[in-house]
């Protein structure tokens, strides 16, 4: 099973016929760009070249992404908007602990990064062209974001020490991240990704 963009929007929306053709034109869009960007290198593709390949107009592209590297960061929209209505979940939570909700934004987030198609290539993008920068820290995506907030709040109840330095754990907890997802992806699925990434992070807490 795979998350595409139709799958990661609420399932109250209703998407009339054009707005399902237009989402399957971006998706196809990206997947295409990803291809190209994986065969040939990031900066050798052109908007010509993904159009060409995409079976559509450059202007039909420049109606979705202004840049390529506006496209390029696009490739993880599915997984953030995934990440946006777990956030909601919480927000409604009053009574919940921050630390609970940590531990299960990291099981969610790595099921959801399992299961969506296009976040796997653009790991192995990233490893073959680091100067893109598609997958590099960035404190204003949603999930770099919410990690830094749930640490915080688990500041804030005395779940985590007020001495931790909270950059140096979000890092920790993304490479943790990004660390299972490869082995997992290796071993082809052979362990259990959540109970796996859950059991890391609740040693590491408990070492702080």
């Amino acid at each position: 099973y795979t998350l595409s963009l139709h799958d990661a929007l609420p399932i109250c929306v209703s998407l009339t016929s054009r707005q399902k053709q237009a989402i399957e034109m971006k998706e196809k869009i990206q997947e295409t760009a990803m291809r190209l960007f994986n065969d040939k290198g990031f900066t050798a593709v052109s908007m010509e070249n993904i159009a060409q390949e995409a079976g559509c107009s450059v202007g039909n592209i420049y109606n979705y992404f202004k840049t390529k590297d506006e496209l390029s960061v696009a490739m993880t929209d599915n997984v953030d908007m995934a990440y946006a209505e777990i956030e909601k979940t919480y927000a409604k939570d009053k009574k919940g602990r921050a630390m609970d909700h940590l531990i299960d934004f990291v099981e969610q987030t790595l099921k959801i990064s399992a299961n969506d198609r296009m976040l796997y290539p653009c790991f192995i993008h990233s490893i073959k062209y680091p100067e893109s920068g598609l997958l590099k820290i960035k404190p204003e995506r949603t999930y770099f974001r919410m990690l830094k907030d749930l640490l915080s709040k688990c500041v804030e109840e005395g779940s985590i020490s007020s001495y931790v330095d909270l950059d140096e754990l979000v890092h920790r907890l993304v490479v943790i991240h990004r660390g299972l997802l490869i082995e997992w992806r290796i071993d082809e699925g052979a362990f259990d990704l959540q109970k796996e990434g859950r059991q890391i992070v609740e040693a590491m807490i408990r070492g702080l």
